[in-house]
C-alpha cells in the first residue's frame, strides 16, 4: 500500500511542475525578446500564458518556481509594451519629418543655394599712410588707414555678418587688426598708427582669416 500511494503522489506533483517549468521559460523569453519588433508581440502572447500558468503552479504548491515564472511574465509584457510605444513614436516622427519633407517651404529651402562666404583671397587691402612724425634713430610713427576691396567670384552672403582679419607689416612688429562686411558692405578700418624704422618705410596689409 505504501509504495502505490507513493506513486500516485509523485503523479500528483508533476504537472504543477510542468506549469511552473513552462511559465519560467515562457517569461524568459518573454524578457530576451521584447524589444525586438513584431517577434515581441508573439513573445508577449507567449508570456500571458506564462502568467496564467504561473498562477495556477502556484496554487498547486509550486510557489518558488511559479513566482520567479509569473514575474518573468509580467516582466516580458511591460518590456514588450513599452519597446512597442518607443517604436511607434519613432514611426510617427519618421512620418512626420517625410511629411515635412513633401511641402513645397521645406523642398524650397533644401534646394535653394547657400550663402557665399568670403575667403581671405577675396580681398586686396591697401595702406594709406596719414600722417609721419620721425624722431632721429628712434624711428618714426606713421598714423595710416587701411582700405578693403572686394574681388571675390560671388557677392558675400547679405543675410550674415562677417569679419575679416588682417595683418600689417613693416613696422616693428606686425599689427593685426580687423574689419566687418556686413550686408555684403565693407565696414571700412578705423585709423591705426604703427612704429617703423625710418621715414617712408612701405607697409603692407594682406587678409589673413575670415570668420
Amino acid at each position: 500500500m505504501y509504495p502505490v500511494a507513493y506513486h500516485h503522489h509523485a503523479q500528483a506533483r508533476t504537472p504543477s511542475a510542468g506549469l511552473a517549468v513552462a511559465s519560467l521559460v515562457l517569461g524568459i523569453v518573454g524578457v530576451v525578446l521584447s524589444f525586438m519588433p513584431i517577434v515581441n508581440n508573439l513573445t508577449a502572447a507567449g508570456a500571458v500564458v506564462g502568467f496564467v500558468l504561473g498562477f495556477v503552479g502556484i496554487w498547486r504548491s509550486r510557489a518558488v518556481m511559479s513566482g520567479f515564472g509569473v514575474f518573468l511574465c509580467g516582466a516580458a509584457v511591460v518590456l514588450t509594451v513599452v519597446a512597442q510605444t518607443k517604436l511607434r513614436d519613432k514611426l510617427d516622427q519618421l512620418g512626420a519629418e517625410i511629411d515635412a519633407l513633401g511641402t513645397p517651404e521645406t523642398a524650397q529651402a533644401a534646394t535653394a543655394p547657400t550663402g557665399y562666404a568670403p575667403a581671405p583671397v577675396d580681398f586686396t587691402l591697401q595702406v594709406v599712410t596719414l600722417e609721419e612724425q620721425c624722431f632721429g634713430s628712434a624711428g618714426c610713427l606713421v598714423t595710416f588707414q587701411v582700405t578693403a576691396t572686394y574681388v571675390g567670384p560671388q557677392q558675400p552672403d547679405p543675410t550674415r555678418t562677417f569679419t575679416a582679419v588682417y595683418d600689417v607689416q613693416g613696422g616693428n612688429e606686425p599689427l593685426t587688426h580687423r574689419f566687418t562686411i556686413d550686408a555684403g558692405a565693407i565696414t571700412p578700418p578705423t585709423e591705426q598708427m604703427i612704429q617703423t624704422n625710418a621715414p617712408r618705410t612701405p607697409l603692407t596689409a594682406t587678409v589673413t582669416t575670415t570668420l
